[in-house]
């Protein structure tokens, strides 16, 4: 019952009001100054900022001001609270006898609690600010040792090692170190979210720097049709070890991390590499970047090209069978002679309607629209009937060497 009334007459206590009008009053005029010095700034600006500055950026401006008031409010009845029991404690008549003692001590306990509490929720803020301050120190040093490992593993993207050949000292790519640094990145990219893509630059400009074949040179001059057959016919390779690695990891990004790519509209960025003649099949390279990519002669079986742009990309020759495209694969402008087939639904793929004529395929193929080998659309060089592995080979090699004389081979009759 006591503490009820000592509450109730800390609440109707006029100086109370008189205190949160002093304070609204100053707050009006100091708004209404910077008004005129700066310009208008509205009240909600100013909470988010004062929410961001105590670590609460993300809280809804309603439940911060909220919170806000209801600090304001416990302190300031404990405040008042405080100040009515010390000037009660003061002000009263010298206790005389038990009867009057041991009231006079419980306000002096009442006094000392409210003084501990009080003390607690004015540090609140301060308290607040000071663990914001740590966690960013803390992050700030995370992220200086994150960069640290970032640069510590391009300076391993760069190692070589002086090997002795026929008595001749030269010097090679160091493939461990290397292969070690593309790991340690992918590592850091799983870490942390904030270095993600940068890391996946990184990655996607060793593959543009090192996937080129040395021996692997393009015809001479202005080749002709019959001289990019030939060349395209030559064999194809796998990718050098640490740039297979390099794929592999871009490859195996999770799925929160592709996400993150496609809210920051990146993509992995493989544009004009030069990837001639080497072996790209059942790679996933949705999304990436190839354009004006150098892929005469690529193996690209079974790999993933949703999303994927390759506009210019030159394609001459290229292995593509049972290759993923879909409606949203960019093949503007891109150069797709005496490229190879099978095993595609191109129903949802229009673009691809414009190379089929200079390309070779057979009935595992469905046309842009649904059509099929009955179609007036169908290519007159391809096969009306699904080859077999070799007999493909061999027919699409007998188009590349005399494609205005090559007659497809006709459809076997029912039943054999």
């Amino acid at each position: 019952m006591q503490t009820y009334e000592t509450y109730q007459g800390i609440v109707t206590h006029p100086l109370l009001w008189i205190f949160l009008g002093l304070t609204l009053v100053f707050y009006l005029v100091q708004g209404a100054t910077r008004q005129k010095e700066k310009g208008w700034v509205s009240p909600e600006t100013h909470i988010k900022a004062v929410a961001a500055s105590l670590g609460m950026k993300g809280v809804p401006t309603l439940i911060f001001v909220v919170i806000g008031l209801t600090w304001l409010i416990v302190a300031t009845t404990l405040l008042f609270g405080l100040y009515k029991l010390t000037w009660d404690v003061i002000w009263h008549a010298v206790p005389q006898g038990d009867d009057e003692v041991w009231p006079w001590r419980f306000s002096l306990a009442q006094i000392a609690a409210l003084t501990t509490v009080l003390g607690a929720v004015i540090a609140l803020p301060l308290t607040i600010n000071r663990l914001l301050l740590s966690r960013r120190q803390t992050e700030t040093v995370e992220q200086g040792h994150i960069t640290d490992r970032i640069n510590k593993a391009v300076e391993g993207l760069g190692a070589e090692k002086t090997v002795k050949r026929d008595g001749d000292e030269r010097t090679e790519p160091n493939l461990e170190v290397r292969i070690g640094a593309i790991y340690a990145l992918e590592r850091l990219s799983q870490d942390s979210e904030r270095d993600h893509i940068q890391i996946m630059e990184i990655l996607c400009a060793y593959i543009r720097q090192n996937a080129g074949r040395e021996d692997v040179a393009l015809p001479e001059g202005e080749a002709t049709p019959e001289e990019w057959r030939a060349w395209s016919n030559e064999g194809r390779e796998h990718p050098r070890l640490d740039v297979d690695v390099a794929l592999k990891v871009i490859e195996r990004r999770g799925a929160a991390r592709k996400q993150l790519e496609k809210e920051k509209g990146y993509r992995p960025g493989l544009e004009r590499a030069q990837l001639r003649k080497i072996i790209l099949s059942k790679r996933d390279l949705t999304g990436a970047d190839l354009r004006f990519a150098e892929l005469q002669g690529a193996d690209l079986g079974f790999a993933q090209l949703q999303r994927a742009n390759l506009r210019g990309a030159q394609l001459q020759g290229a292995h593509l069978w049972a290759a993923k495209f879909d409606e949203n694969t960019n093949l503007s402008e891109a150069t797709l002679r005496d490229a190879s087939l099978r095993f595609v639904n191109c129903t949802n793929i229009p673009q691809l309607t414009e190379h089929l004529e200079g390309m070779f395929g057979d009935t595992t193929v469905i046309l842009p629209g649904g059509h099929g080998p009955e179609h007036e659309d169908w290519p007159r060089h391809w096969p009306r009937s699904k080859l077999g592995f070799r007999q493909f080979e061999e027919e699409w090699k007998k188009w590349q060497a005399e494609p205005e004389g090559y007659v497809p081979p006709e459809p076997p009759e029912e039943g054999e």
